[in-house]
C-alpha cells in the first residue's frame, strides 16, 4: 500500500540564494503504475466453500485462473456470467 512521505528539501536556483521547502510524496508498491497492483481473489467469496485462493498481476490472469479452478475442482462451466461474478470480487494485493 502506498504511504505518504512529507520530508525537507531545498531548492536551488540560479542566481538565486537556496530556500528550504517542504516536499510530500507518495511512496510504496504500484506508485506511478495503478495497474501493475497485484490482484487477487478468494473462492469463499463467491459463497464456496473453498479455500483457494487466485492471484496474478492482471484481472484477466486472474479471472483465467479461477476458471481453471472452477472446472477442474467444482465442475462449473466457464461463462462469461462466471467471469463477471469473478471480476467482481477482484481485489488488490
Amino acid at each position: 500500500m502506498a504511504t505518504v512521505r512529507t520530508t525537507w528539501g531545498w531548492r536551488r536556483g540560479v542566481g538565486a540564494p537556496a530556500r528550504r521547502l517542504k516536499v510530500t510524496y507518495l511512496r510504496g508498491p504500484g506508485v506511478g503504475a495503478p495497474d501493475t497492483m497485484p490482484k487477487q481473489m478468494d473462492c469463499a467469496d463467491l459463497g464456496m466453500d473453498c479455500g483457494f485462493k487466485a492471484s496474478g498481476e492482471t484481472t484477466e490472469e486472474v479471472v483465467q485462473k479461477a476458471a481453471a479452478h472452477a472446472q477442474d475442482v467444482h465442475g462449473l462451466e466457464a461463462t462469461p456470467e462466471l467471469a463477471a461474478k469473478v471480476q467482481s470480487v477482484v481485489r488488490e494485493i
